[in-house]
């Protein structure tokens, strides 16, 4: 536990980026991931589900405690309860082979690539904020503004932010702008990011919607905010954006309760 304790301490003060994509791991993942494997894997037979588990939630900050679980059974290759660094170093590789050529067509580099620099790293919204949104499984929160005509775009500029205790209001790369022409849909009328995770090209992902005064809603993933589509309203305007479950009554019934009549069917 001690061994365990110093190691989260270590991890947090690298101030790593947040990423919730376990195959968007960079070269400041991997170093402090062998760092940790190195101090706690003591006697060589690697790590215990619930040590790998809470190290990994503090190294990547964007995968909870279920997904880092499953992601444990896949990398335990010889299911003897434990992950050992050549385990966890082969699955990696794998991954990077398979996602290398998504990664590179969505406005960054590969697995064990640096980040690609973003233009507004840094920059502050200059203009008041528009709309504002959190995700509490990512702990991160997502703002708009009409910057202006900063770097020859006068559309409107979406940023991300950390909501973790440690580095709360750090800033988190990249950035996307919304397109700038028509004029209306740099106008933002409402934002929301989705509670859960959605399948898209294969890759469960984080979602932000967003509503524009152009009659579109332009929908963003959260580890790059890549834009992964939108939604024509034609002549309708969005002005109100959330995200919520509605109860199944199928969960009363698995539960071996009556279910409610009316109850609202997810």
């Amino acid at each position: 536990y001690f061994l365990l304790r110093e190691c989260i301490k270590y991890v947090n003060q690298q101030k790593l980026p947040v990423i919730s994509d376990f195959s968007k791991l960079g070269i400041d993942h991997l170093n402090v991931l062998l760092d940790c494997f190195t101090d706690l894997d003591t006697d060589g037979e690697g790590l215990e589900m619930d040590v790998f588990v809470e190290t990994l939630q503090h190294v990547v900050r964007g995968m909870d405690g279920t997904a880092l679980e499953s992601l444990f059974m896949k990398i335990d290759a010889n299911s003897d309860g434990t992950v050992s660094w050549d385990e966890l170093s082969s699955f990696i590789l794998a991954a990077a082979s398979v996602q290398d050529e998504v990664s590179k067509q969505q406005a960054g580099g590969s697995l064990l690539e640096g980040p690609e620099r973003d233009e507004n790293e840094g920059f502050e919204h200059p203009n008041t904020i528009s709309a504002i949104t959190y995700q509490p499984v990512l702990n991160r929160y997502i703002t708009v503004s009409y910057d202006g005509s900063r770097g020859g775009n006068n559309g409107a500029l979406l940023r991300m932010w950390s909501g973790r205790p440690d580095d709360c209001g750090a800033y988190l790369v990249p950035t996307a702008k919304l397109p700038a022409s028509p004029t209306a849909a740099s106008v933002v009328l409402c934002m929301a990011a989705l509670l859960r995770r959605y399948e898209i090209a294969s890759v469960d992902r984080f979602l932000v919607a967003v509503g524009c005064a152009d009659s579109r809603i332009r929908i963003y993933e959260l580890e790059k905010l890549a834009p992964m589509g939108e939604i024509d309203l034609v002549d309708t305007l969005c002005t109100c954006i959330t995200s919520f479950r509605l109860k199944d009554p199928r969960d009363d019934a698995l539960q071996g309760k009556a279910p409610t009549v009316g109850s609202p069917r997810a």
